[in-house]
This record gives structure tokens, sequence and C-alpha cells, in this order.
């Protein structure tokens, strides 16, 4: 099935950690179900367990605004956004932030707005964070690829907020 060149997604949310300093986060997901049976919170984010973590049967997208740096799947602080295909080991993943030089703490219970975005023509997403509504230029995160053999027919767009067992 053809994919429209340009795939947007646009939301906000805001994050307290349910035990301060610690965390877990949540993620932006693509997947075939509504329904992510097994799947674990904290370093799972609500997404997958770790009997099919990496399996690419799982036909999973997620950009990850993870609060727990976890080094069973390489996270880079416990401040980062991830691109995750199938996984939760981010493909590639930077700081928390926007305008690449300004940080934010998604710990912090701010309003952050996020912009998912997915070019089919050049096979690229980005993401862009901003704590208010203006659409920052320039992405925090660029991430090449080709994700028409994870997208099938049909998919599900939402949100994983593992602190809520979803």
């Amino acid at each position: 099935m053809p994919q429209p060149p340009f795939l947007f997604h646009r939301f906000c949310f805001h994050y307290s950690p349910r035990v301060p300093k610690l965390g877990d986060g949540l993620a932006f997901i693509i997947s075939p179900s509504k329904e992510l049976p097994g799947s674990l919170p904290s370093q799972y984010l609500g997404i997958l367990n770790a009997t099919v973590v990496g399996n690419f049967s799982n036909h999973i997208f997620a950009v990850e605004f993870d609060t727990l740096q976890d080094f069973e799947f390489g996270d880079i602080n416990d401040n980062h956004v991830g691109i995750n295909i199938n996984s939760l080991a981010s493909n590639k993943s930077t700081p928390a932030g926007y305008f690449t030089s300004q940080s934010l703490n998604l710990k912090s219970g701010h309003v952050i707005q996020a912009w998912v975005d997915y070019d089919s023509v050049k096979n690229q997403v980005t993401v862009k964070l901003s704590p208010n509504s203006i659409k920052p230029t320039s992405p925090i995160l660029t991430f090449d690829v080709d994700l028409s053999p994870i997208f099938q027919d049909f998919m599900y767009i939402g949100l994983a907020l593992p602190q809520l067992g979803c």
C-alpha cells in the first residue's frame, strides 16, 4: 500500500514521576494492535517484554521520552529521546532538548510539545520538542530509515504510558 509522503504527529505531554527523582517515561508508538499483550512497565515503557524485544515481527515504531537510564538498552542518560524500531534499544537517541542547544527536563512536570514527522520520500524521521507551541525549525533528532517494512496496512497510533500499566 503506498504511503503518503509525510506523516505528521503533534502532541503535548507533561510527565511527573510517581517517585521523585525516579522515572520511566512514555513513548509515542505506532503498532499493529491496540493491545500489547505481555508488555511490561519501567524499562520496557509498556511496549514490549524480555521475550519479544528486538523481534522483527513486532512491527513497532516508537519514539521514547525516557526518564530512566537503563544500561540493558544502552540508554545515554535519564533524560533522553530515542527512536526505537521493534526494540527498546534506541536506533538513535539524544538528550532531551530543543533548538539543539536548550535542554528540557522530561521529569519537570511542565508541558512539552512534541512533533514526530516521517517523510517517506526521504525515508527520514525527525523529532522536535519545545516548551511552548512554536514548532522549532531544527529537529533535536533525525534518523534515516525506511519504515515501510515496519508499517502494515492498518496501524494504531498512540502513547504508551507504563506508569498507568498501558
